[in-house]
């Protein structure tokens, strides 16, 4: 999953997160998560790593943590998020301060123009990563690996933008399953007058004909079987 979001925590949100995810870590039949934090003054990017429902507990953590950390996150929007990947691409979860540098063009926000600002902000920062591999742990980025950075205005662009849906009402919706009209189709299945609601309350009138039928056959059955019986014997 990669989400990016606006804080009001300057630095104090590299330790936030570091703490939510601990924290989750260590909790019973809890999968750890992995990832990559990428924290600017007032916005970060986070990648994480781990199972479906660890990662909607984790992103409800850092938007609804309940603590005074937690109301200094301001808008969340989830990029990108991926099922069944078969492998996860870090080992364990690191964090990153750094300044990116200034998008001097104004951004436009339609739906290409959005799709393709996503797809440069997770570009940038996996490239960030693999640049981070080779540098000695601590070591400052040079002028021209700070150049390759996602702009702050790039992301704020895709936070204003209302084709990307806010994390809170991703959140809302897991939690609350959407209704569905199942007797509305006119085709199938059945109108509900015909649906038998009460099948278990009143019992059921079976024709007399049919228990005369059954009863004929049952007694035609035995007569067979004992006639078949007599010539054995």
């Amino acid at each position: 999953m990669l989400y990016i979001g606006e804080h009001r925590l300057g630095r104090g949100v590299e330790d936030f997160m570091k703490t939510v995810v601990s924290v989750q870590a260590e909790q019973p039949r809890e999968e750890g998560l992995t990832g990559f934090l990428l924290v600017y003054q007032n916005h970060f990017i986070h990648i994480v790593e781990g199972s479906e429902s660890t990662l909607s507990r984790h992103l409800r953590s850092v938007i609804k943590g309940g603590d005074e950390a937690a109301e200094g996150i301001g808008k969340v929007k989830v990029i990108l998020e991926i099922t069944h990947v078969n492998k996860r691409c870090f080992v364990s979860w690191s964090s990153r301060i750094a300044t990116p540098p200034t998008l001097a063009s104004q951004l436009k926000l339609g739906a290409a123009e959005a799709a393709r600002h996503a797809d440069a902000v997770l570009t940038k920062v996996l490239r960030l990563v693999d640049t981070l591999k080779k540098l000695p742990p601590g070591a400052p980025l040079s002028q021209h690996q700070a150049l390759q950075l996602p702009e702050a205005e790039l992301l704020q662009a895709l936070l204003d933008s209302p084709l990307l849906q806010d994390a809170r009402d991703l959140l809302q919706e897991q939690r609350q399953p959407p209704r569905i009209a199942l007797y509305d189709d006119a085709v199938w299945p059945m109108q509900s007058d015909f649906v038998p609601y009460n099948l278990l309350e009143e019992p059921i009138a079976v024709p007399s004909e049919i228990q005369l039928d059954t009863l004929e056959t049952a007694e035609g059955d035995d007569g067979d079987e004992e006639g078949g019986g007599g010539k054995g014997r």
